[in-house]
């Protein structure tokens, strides 16, 4: 296990917008099911976490991780979620972490992999994603990132925007690193392939309906599928990150 990479998934049941989203039912099973066996072929990750916090609303999630999967399971901080991310990185002895969000189905072990690629096989590179310059669709984002740099931003992160979002103090810090993003051939950014409305997961439940089995099928044959059917319905022209930017504004006045 030369390069340590660990692949850390961020999950609560208490979310701001949309509360136990994670654990709703899509086919017999809970959202975040569809998920983990997604990105678990990855052929690079050597250890997959999911990171959740120590309220007890998340006592009966964890346990379901233990029981139905074969992720690790750690417990940190509720807010301090750079805090949690740097903990459970350091406990795996990580040489580089990949962040993955628990509220998108379609996250695919080959874009992963590719930002994977690419930071390793650029030793300089400290943080490699596609959402610098967004093209993909938002739910198929990725974030790869060297140990040294989450350590890094866990030490001086101020704000409580860079705390609780995990990597804007590495972004936004281009000076202290060395930042690399990857483009789709096209732009279709503004399509949400995510869940953080009621309304996502009707569009997202469509889609895996479609499939026989939604495990397998490769990301572009997804978005395929979307542009031949026009009646889907699929949400668009949303703002990204409205939480993050809220709190951004925020703590500027």
């Amino acid at each position: 296990m030369p390069n340590r990479i660990i692949l850390i998934v961020q999950a609560r049941m208490n979310s701001k917008r949309f509360k136990n989203k994670i654990m709703f039912e899509i086919k017999k099973k809970p959202m975040i099911y569809w998920i983990l066996k997604r990105i678990s072929h990855s052929k690079l990750v050597n250890k997959f976490v999911v990171a959740t916090t120590t309220e007890s609303t998340d006592d009966e999630f964890a346990n379901w991780i233990k029981t139905n999967t074969t992720f690790k399971i750690f417990r940190g901080s509720t807010n301090n979620v750079l805090k949690r991310f740097f903990l459970c990185a350091k406990k795996y002895k990580a040489k580089y972490v990949v962040r993955i969000t628990a509220d998108d189905p379609f996250k695919d072990y080959r874009i992963i992999d590719k930002a994977i690629k690419i930071i390793i096989n650029n030793k300089q590179i400290d943080y490699c994603s596609n959402t610098l310059k967004p093209s993909y669709p938002d739910g198929l984002d990725v974030e790869v990132f060297k140990y040294t740099a989450l350590k890094k931003a866990h030490m001086r992160a101020k704000l409580d925007s860079e705390k609780e979002h995990v990597t804007p103090y590495i972004y936004k810090n281009k000076n202290l690193f060395k930042l690399v993003n990857f483009s789709y051939k096209e732009d279709i950014s503004a399509w949400r392939l995510t869940v953080d409305t009621k309304q996502d997961i009707k569009i997202i439940k469509k889609i895996i309906m479609h499939f026989k089995d939604i495990i397998p099928v490769p990301y572009y044959k997804i978005i395929n599928y979307i542009k031949n059917n026009n009646k889907l319905g699929l949400i668009r022209n949303i703002k990204k990150n409205t939480s993050y930017l809220k709190q951004v504004r925020y703590e500027k006045i």
